[in-house]
């Protein structure tokens, strides 16, 4: 079980399984503490992401609705809806169990924004605008920021990736994992 942790940020995210390869679902872990922000609006732009309170308070806003969320009660975002969350409660951390289908690159994104972020002061506003430009546009078929039309968000990420290459940012990046290819052949297909 991997564990990503944000101390300024106050917020754990744990894998809690290896991608399932029959559905590519990815489960995991969010604790939250009080009064904390979770990450900008975004669209994941081809895949499903859930969210299940185990215990406190979790504010989820899906297409700039709001949704207040106490134990025992769910959300699911639809690939292409803009959302974001964070801890509904000033006095009690949040802890939420959730998934995402499918995960596609959602570990490398994390793994590497935390990273930049941790090595720049441990929040996600602390992450480097030259690498985060970097990954996001490397992921722009899977990530996009909320409020940002997308044809825009080419353009300045395009650049910001350019310069990351030209001043060795991109090199502090991990390259992208090798996507699962799935082949199927058919019985009695002509070779």
């Amino acid at each position: 079980m991997e564990t990503i942790h944000l101390e300024k940020q106050g917020e754990t995210l744990r894998f809690l399984s290896p991608e399932d390869p029959d559905t590519g679902r990815l489960d995991i872990e969010l604790i939250m503490a009080p009064g904390k922000t979770g990450p900008t609006p975004h669209i994941h732009t081809v895949s499903d992401e859930g969210f299940e309170v185990i215990s406190g308070i979790l504010a989820v806003s899906i297409d700039r609705k709001e949704t207040i969320l106490h134990a025992g009660e769910k959300a699911v975002v639809k690939a292409g809806q803009v959302h974001t969350f964070r801890n509904g409660s000033n006095t009690e951390p949040v802890i939420c169990r959730g998934y995402i289908t499918p995960a596609r690159n959602f570990r490398y994104l994390i793994r590497e924004m935390a990273r930049s972020a941790n090595e720049r002061g441990g929040s996600w506003d602390d992450v480097s605008l030259l690498q985060a430009g970097y990954v996001l546009f490397l992921l722009r078929k899977e990530y996009r920021l909320g409020g940002l039309p997308f044809f825009m968000q080419d353009i300045l990420f395009g650049i910001l990736a350019g310069i990351a290459k030209l001043t060795g940012q991109a090199k502090l990046i991990a390259p992208l994992p090798p996507q699962n290819i799935t082949v199927t052949v058919t019985a009695g297909a002509a070779r």
